[in-house]
């Protein structure tokens, strides 16, 4: 449970300075909060996307029944990140 807080402190972290990046001025234009936002759920979407497909890799290599403890531990690391991922802009 420790770790999973860790985890969310640090991504926390990695996406507000990915947001500061966001509301400085480039070429003439700033972008609105909503902009961030839609953006940043973008973002969000496309590293699921590489959770999943992480995910369906480890399964073809190692089979869908996962005997191996190792293969079992990294699907279910990389199902709960991507779960992380997806509720990081929800309410909390």
């Amino acid at each position: 449970m420790q770790r999973l807080k860790k985890l969310r402190l640090y991504i926390a972290k990695k996406l507000s300075k990915y947001m500061e990046s966001f509301t400085m001025k480039d070429e003439g234009k700033f972008y609105t909060p909503a902009q961030i936002s839609e953006m940043l759920a973008a973002e969000r979407e496309r590293c699921s996307n590489v959770c999943k497909t992480l995910i369906t890799l480890e399964e073809e290599r190692y089979g869908i029944g996962l005997k191996t403890s190792g293969a079992e531990a990294r699907i279910k690391a990389l199902a709960e990140a991507q779960r992380l991922i997806r509720n990081l802009g929800a309410a909390p």
